[in-house]
């Protein structure tokens, strides 16, 4: 799977997420800065296909802002009875002022 960049260092600041689209990737991914680390999971929560990247996120958690479903940024695991089952996770890393996604 190839790197895409998705977004530059400065357009996220740390404790918020932003949704990013990857060249040849249909729907968008939500990027997480927790604790100045980043993080890439589906922009689309389990339980009603809200957005995650615009809910709230405290340390490695991400609360879906419509109905409370959390999921482990880390590794995409739905935590609670509404995260119907798990997200998606994508590898992230920087390379100088970027942050890449592999698709």
């Amino acid at each position: 799977m190839p790197w895409q960049k998705v977004a530059a260092v400065k357009d996220i600041k740390n404790g918020n997420g932003i949704p990013v689209v990857a060249p040849g990737r249909k729907k968008p991914i939500a990027l997480f800065c927790a604790n100045h680390q980043y993080f890439a999971i589906s922009d689309e929560c389990s339980h009603a296909y809200a957005p995650l990247s615009d809910s709230p996120v405290e340390e490695y958690i991400v609360t879906c802002k419509w109905h409370g479903a959390q999921f482990d940024i880390r590794t995409g695991k739905g935590i609670g009875p509404l995260a119907y089952s798990d997200v998606r996770t994508f590898p992230v890393r920087i390379t100088g002022e970027m942050i890449e996604v592999e698709i």
